[in-house]
C-alpha cells in the first residue's frame, strides 16, 4: 500500500467533523477547554470545582510566650482574616505551632478556631485537637488542617485560634516557636 501524504493546510476549510479527526468546533472561548462528553462529541466547557482563589496567611518565626492556666478557652492571639469570593466557597485552615508545652503530668490543652462569620467554635465537641502530657513536660509539635463550609457569607471572616489548659500551665507557643496560621478559598 502506498504511503500518501495530505497537506491539511492546503483544500481543508471550515469545521472538520469529529468522525474525521477534527474536534467539530471552529473556534474556542477563552476560559474553556475541549471535553468528551461521553461519545465522540467533543464539546468545551468550564474548568471545574476546586481552584484556589486565594491564600492569606500569618507567621512568627520567634514568637513570644502565649501560655494559660484557665480551664476555659481563651484566645492565642493568632488570627487571620480573609473574605470569601463566594458564599459556597471553602475555607481551608492551616494551623500550625513548632513548640506548645505542657507543664506536668495529666496536664493536656486543648486547642479550637473561632469563626467570626458564625460566632462559634468549628471544632465539634470540645476541642480539634488536644496535647495530652501522661508523666511529665512535653514538647509536641502540631498542625490541625480545617476545611470550613459553614460560613455562608462574601463578608470578611477572622478565624481566631483560642486554647485551654486542663490543670497546670499549657502553653500554644513556648521559647522561640514557630507559628503558622494560613486560610485558602477554594471555590466551588
Amino acid at each position: 500500500m502506498p504511503f500518501t501524504k495530505i497537506d491539511l493546510t492546503k483544500g481543508i476549510t471550515g469545521t472538520m467533523p469529529v468522525a474525521n479527526g477534527g474536534t467539530g468546533l471552529a473556534s474556542g472561548t477563552t476560559g474553556q477547554f475541549l471535553k468528551f462528553t461521553g461519545s465522540t462529541v467533543i464539546g468545551t466547557g468550564e474548568a471545574g470545582g476546586g481552584k484556589i482563589n486565594q491564600i492569606v496567611h500569618s507567621q512568627s518565626a520567634d514568637a513570644s510566650y502565649i501560655g494559660t492556666n484557665s480551664s476555659s478557652y481563651v484566645t492565642t492571639g493568632q488570627s487571620i482574616t480573609i473574605t470569601p469570593s463566594a458564599t459556597n466557597s471553602k475555607i481551608q485552615l492551616n494551623v500550625f505551632t513548632g513548640r506548645p508545652y505542657n507543664s506536668g503530668g495529666g496536664d493536656s490543652m486543648a486547642v479550637n478556631i473561632y469563626s467570626s462569620a458564625t460566632s462559634s467554635y468549628l471544632g465539634t465537641g470540645d476541642n480539634m485537637a488536644l496535647v495530652r502530657s501522661n508523666s511529665a513536660v512535653i514538647y509536641v509539635p502540631f498542625n490541625i488542617q480545617w476545611i470550613d463550609t459553614t460560613h455562608n457569607t462574601t463578608s470578611a471572616i477572622t478565624y481566631t485560634v483560642f486554647f485551654k489548659s486542663s490543670l497546670n500551665h499549657s502553653y500554644f507557643a513556648h521559647q522561640d516557636s514557630v507559628w503558622h496560621i494560613q486560610a485558602t478559598e477554594i471555590l466551588a
